[in-house]
């Protein structure tokens, strides 16, 4: 189940790393799911999006992850970022799967993944 957190307490609490990108915009993601988009700068460049946790999550309990999307990405796309201290790539792989699940999309909306590229 995902339950709503606001972003700009997420990006407070958590260093979040990108492991997903999705042919999806995060405006059709906020509204299926009655998220509330954010709008900010930081660092890196002026952003929108919105966050969540996914509850119950086996050995990891909430976890909680931001769908954004920065100047300059490609257009209607969102890349989902999940907390720094997550980085085996099995249990990336698992969590990415089971926010498409949540979010009930289907594979194909799945752009990249880190499991494509590990390294990146």
């Amino acid at each position: 189940m995902i339950r709503p957190f606001p972003l700009q307490l997420a990006k407070r609490q958590y260093e979040f790393i990108p492991q997903a990108i999705l042919n999806e915009p995060v405006d059709d993601l906020a509204k299926r799911f009655g998220l509330k988009i954010e709008e900010g700068t930081d660092d890196f460049d002026y952003f929108y999006g919105t966050a969540a946790s996914i509850d119950d999550f086996p050995l990891l309990g909430d976890t909680p992850f931001a769908v954004m999307h920065y100047k300059g990405h490609p257009d209607n796309t969102a890349t989902i970022y999940l907390p720094f201290d997550i980085k085996d790539v099995s249990t990336i792989t698992d969590i990415i799967s089971r926010i498409l699940s949540e979010l009930r999309l289907p594979s194909h909306a799945l752009r990249w993944q880190r499991r494509d590229n590990p390294d990146y």
